[in-house]
């Protein structure tokens, strides 16, 4: 099971964090303890997935 909170976009990307949609389509490289934020190099590469294109996209967009 996964819980999350939505968070300011600056403080996501300051703290690397994985956006909750990601959260149940990943595999996690270790065990995360219970309340720990998950990042994005804690998850194997997700490369081939439309949504990470997508999310890449947009970041693109938001951050130029």
């Amino acid at each position: 099971m996964v819980n999350g909170i939505f968070e300011k976009a600056d403080i996501v990307k300051k703290g690397n964090l994985l956006p909750l949609a990601f959260a149940n389509c990943v595999t996690l490289k270790a065990d995360i303890c219970i309340g720990n934020l998950i990042t994005w190099d804690m998850i194997d590469n997700l490369e081939d997935s439309y949504l990470l294109k997508i999310r890449k996209e947009q970041d693109a967009f938001v951050w130029r």
